[in-house]
């Protein structure tokens, strides 16, 4: 597989993508195939590379599936910020609500001390919400500033393209 071609990436392309589902789905047969692309394809039924053209290939697709899952982690990241968000957005307008009613006297009959039990709960619901819009915050930044796995992988991924074309140039420079 020659990294420069249109074929090669659009396959390379095609593999993310149905790992991307395989990581979502969460099947047996998935979790083997994540298994399999992240521990290099070294399990007891492959084979090891027999050329370098294979290498190659087998390189690229692990560049494309680690950084397919680092994709996934932060899709998963984004979404859990968003719950948190919401939730966070639920607690505090029901905590606001019982605020108002149990500080109105003519609202629920009870005693001082319930009362200030009720409103000691709120009070903690509410700092529950703020604790979640701060993880959420966390995460958000998180996705927005990319992983250094993400990083590294994107980077080794760059090199090793830039590679290929190097090689490449010198070939076609030396073949003429």
């Amino acid at each position: 597989m020659s990294f420069g071609s249109f074929a090669a990436l659009n396959a390379l392309n095609t593999y993310a993508g149905n790992l991307q589902t395989s990581l979502k789905n969460g099947k047996s047969t998935d979790i083997n195939l994540v298994y399999k692309v992240f521990s290099n394809g070294q399990d007891s039924q492959s084979a090891q590379p027999t050329d370098y053209n294979q290498y190659e290939a087998e390189k690229a697709s692990n560049f494309v599936a680690q950084y397919a899952y680092e994709e996934v982690a932060d899709k998963k990241k984004i979404e859990t910020a968003f719950n948190y968000q919401k939730l966070a957005n639920e607690m505090t307008q029901q905590s606001t609500e019982a605020l108002a009613a149990l500080n109105n006297d003519n609202r629920f009959s009870m005693t001082e001390g319930e009362r200030m039990a009720n409103i000691s709960a709120q009070n903690a619901n509410l700092m529950t919400a703020i604790k979640l819009r701060s993880e959420a915050d966390r995460l958000l930044a998180e996705v927005a500033e990319g992983s250094p796995h993400k990083k590294v992988v994107a980077s080794a991924y760059q090199e090793d393209l830039q590679t290929q074309a190097m090689i490449r140039l010198e070939k076609n420079f030396f073949q003429q």
